[in-house]
């Protein structure tokens, strides 16, 4: 399922604003098809934000987005060591380790907060969804 910019700023935690913005400096481009953000999308816009709200530039950003597992390849111990310009994503201790000594190391960020959050915002979504759809086929009467 893909989300409209509207829904993924909502879903995200973001205003539609931004998503624009990152989508023009191609930061975060929706991969859907269709042009509508992905669930993978979604994790990608809620890291741009923690990110630039740590105070990452937008090199250090770009590199984060580039490096993001997607897909089954998201997994919650994935770990992103994030340079001025360049990011490593770790999925096990040693390769963590070996980021940690290599790289100058702006920030370290854990993938799995993220993608339960998209998780958790997409259940409720869904919710929603269902709600107003149900509503739809069967209104309540009104007060008398």
């Amino acid at each position: 399922m893909g989300y409209t910019t509207i829904q993924a700023a909502r879903l995200a935690g973001c205003a539609p604003e931004q998503l624009d913005a990152w989508r023009t400096v191609e930061v975060v481009v929706p991969r859907a098809a269709d042009g509508r953000y992905t669930t993978n999308d979604l994790v990608a816009l809620r890291l741009t934000a923690a990110l630039l709200d740590a105070g990452a530039g937008m090199r250090a950003v770009r590199a984060a987005v580039e490096v993001l597992p997607t897909g089954a390849d998201v997994v919650a111990g994935t770990r992103l060591v994030v340079g001025a310009d360049r990011a490593v994503a770790c999925t096990d201790d040693a390769a963590f380790a070996d980021a940690l000594a290599v790289e100058p190391v702006v920030l370290v960020v854990a993938v799995g907060p993220f993608v339960d959050a998209v998780r958790r915002e997409e259940r409720a979504f869904a919710a929603d969804r269902r709600a107003f759809v149900d509503d739809l086929r069967d209104p309540e009467p009104p007060a008398a």
